[in-house]
């Protein structure tokens, strides 16, 4: 490994100080992303840190100038005539995007290498440190590098809104439920949370906005710790339209761009590592995790209510540093069924961890079916906005067809406004 030569592009560093030469002014696209340690050969990193320093005092960069402040450096350079080599090796026009692009590519791989040396060493040299704690402190360098390379810097306000607001001139994805599209929109880069006691439908209502979502052509990551591929074919396939025949229901749903992992126990790490993947290779922005209390950190030895807090916190920053939804499933205690009013409330939260304070958009599904058989319409589905730093908290109400394990837009004869509706900020 020490006789390879790193990853590197002596044309593109010339050709893109060449430019600068030939252009002054398009050194101000340079600045913002490279620096003199990204150039390989010693001499462009002087040259290019001399013409930082230029830059700053707002002095002319030339053949005459640069030699000039160059003074002592410029033999150590290749002397004056080297400085002409690279004007020459501009041709046809200077496309110094590509050549920043090129150089900053080459540096980034350097630095993965030089990491993993790192870690090679390490590994040798100490052996108080577990294979996982290796691995943990080796994907955060590289994902330190990654965020290194998209950082963008300042951006106006108008670039923001036309990279964020998609062709319906709507920031976020739809959830395809008409009444909960009005109060909630699940954005790029937050962490989503859906949580309640079992059996109110959970996964159904993720398997519902996954199918959504990808119907409107935004491609879908499910990771399910707890179902099987067959079990959740079998979901989809259950949740049949009366409107297409059984052939047609099937062939509809494999069109969709939805993608499955049913890998148990997982990781944080794996995840962040799988979701990565996914974003590069299928253009996944929107990923559910079901479900969260399932996933596992790398030190197991931790109390529960730590690992739960380690696996939050890192949903939320792999959602923000990835810029994708993540929307995590979660399990209430049975606690809150000690109450007369089982309806969740944030509270309930509190004992799993910090998933209260690290959600962006909390939902709450709750069925009053579930402690009232007697109820009148047992399909009746509240999904309480418990918390949403975009917008206000409230109700909306979906209506759950247990047979086909869907929910389907609420709609039933007129009733009179439960209290607990009147008296709804209580709950928040």
């Amino acid at each position: 490994m020490q006789d390879k030569i790193p990853p590197q592009n002596i044309e593109a560093e010339q050709a893109l100080l060449g430019s600068v030469l030939h252009d002054n002014e398009s050194i101000s696209k340079v600045i913002p992303i490279l620096i003199p340690e990204d150039f390989y050969k010693d001499a462009h990193k002087k040259i290019y840190e001399t013409m930082r320093t230029m830059f700053v005092k707002n002095e002319t960069i030339d053949l005459i100038t640069l030699s000039d402040n160059l003074g002592e450096l410029i033999e150590e350079i290749g002397g004056a005539y080297y400085l002409t080599q690279l004007m020459e090796a501009v041709i046809g026009g200077t496309r110094i995007a590509s050549y920043v692009k090129i150089v900053k590519e080459k540096a980034l791989l350097r630095q993965e290498i030089k990491i993993a040396e790192n870690l090679l060493n390490q590994i040798y040299e100490n052996e108080n440190k577990t294979a996982i704690e290796f691995g943990n402190e080796f994907i955060g360098d590289m994902l330190k590098i990654t965020t290194e390379k998209t950082d963008r810097g300042f951006l106006s306000i108008s670039d923001i809104l036309a990279h964020e607001i998609n062709a319906d001139n709507k920031v976020g994805f739809k959830t395809g439920f008409i009444d909960l599209d009005k109060m909630v929109k699940i954005i790029p880069g937050t962490f989503t949370v859906i949580a309640s006691r079992p059996s109110m439908g959970k996964t159904a209502f993720a398997m519902n906005l996954a199918e959504n979502m990808a119907t409107e052509g935004n491609p879908c990551g499910i990771f399910s710790l707890e179902m099987s591929e067959s079990q959740l074919a079998e979901r989809f396939i259950n949740r049949y339209d009366s409107k297409l025949d059984f052939t047609h229901q099937i062939a509809r749903i494999s069109e969709l761009p939805i993608f499955i992992d049913t890998k148990p126990s997982q990781t944080t790490m794996e995840l962040m590592s799988k979701i990565l993947e996914a974003k590069n290779l299928y253009g996944i922005e929107i990923f559910f995790v079901d479900y969260l209390q399932l996933v596992k950190t790398e030190n197991r030895n931790d109390p529960r209510y730590v690992q739960v807090t380690q696996v939050s916190e890192t949903l939320k920053a792999i959602a923000k540093m990835a810029n994708v939804s993540v929307i995590a499933l979660a399990q209430l205690s049975r606690e809150l069924e000690k109450r007369n009013n089982k309806r969740p409330i944030l509270s309930d939260l509190r004992e799993s961890g910090s998933i209260e304070q690290d959600g962006d958009l909390i939902l709450f599904l709750y069925r009053e079916s579930m402690y009232d058989k007697n109820y009148h319409d047992p399909g009746e589905t509240e999904v309480i906005i418990a918390k949403y730093r975009n917008g206000a908290t409230g109700i909306s109400k979906l209506r759950f067809i247990a047979e086909e394990t869907r929910f389907v837009e609420y709609a039933s004869e007129a009733q009179e406004e439960p209290e607990y509706y009147k008296e709804r900020k209580d709950l928040f």
